[in-house]
């Protein structure tokens, strides 16, 4: 019987809280109702395009995206070393 290669660990979550303007609020909240989102989806799409962007950039200190960097690095190594 041939066994399936096993993924990687899924990292988990980190979950966090924001505050935003009333009026960013309900840009985000009609936007979610628009696409039959869940807010927390389209909030993270837009955090996800917004740090890429910033990363593209050059506007994230360079410390932070080697540290990034390593983290993913590890993540692969991880995923790799899995039989």
């Amino acid at each position: 019987m041939k066994t399936q290669p096993m993924a990687p660990p899924r990292e988990n979550q980190v979950k966090l809280t924001v505050s935003v303007p009333p009026s960013l609020h309900v840009l985000l909240r009609s936007w979610a109702q628009c696409e039959g989102r869940e807010l927390t989806s389209v909030v993270l799409q837009c955090v996800e395009l917004s740090v890429r962007q910033l990363k593209s950039n050059g506007s994230i200190p360079a410390g932070a995206v080697r540290n990034y960097e390593v983290a993913c690095e590890e993540r692969l190594a991880a995923g790799s070393a899995t039989p």
